[in-house]
């Protein structure tokens, strides 16, 4: 195998591997604190009234432009959010984990 394809194929396996783990860091979890981020420019009062429609209850103001952190169902947000991308609310706005409950 020469050199030059040789790095190459080590520098795509180490990138598919950053992906993965940011995915799984991005996931959002079937039910819990979402981050919801519209995709079409909206603001946070319309990001609100779709969240509040598929049941969830408001956090608090995301860390984006319109987004919000919200306590909910993710398939129930993902049918009625067309337009938005639903992630994993990150943990540096969420809290610490004495908030959450996960303190011992």
């Amino acid at each position: 195998m020469p050199p030059v394809f040789a790095s190459t194929a080590a520098l795509l396996q180490i990138g598919a591997t950053v992906a993965a783990f940011a995915s799984f860091a991005l996931w959002p979890p079937a039910h819990g604190k979402l981050l919801l981020v519209p995709i079409d420019g909206s603001d946070r009062n319309a990001v609100s009234r779709l969240a509040l429609d598929s049941g969830a209850s408001l956090s608090e103001s995301g860390p984006l432009p319109g987004s919000m952190i919200v306590l909910g169902d993710r398939h129930a947000i993902g049918l009625r959010g067309a337009r938005l991308l639903v992630l994993a609310a990150p943990a540096f706005s969420c809290g610490s984990a004495t908030d959450r409950g996960t303190a011992s």
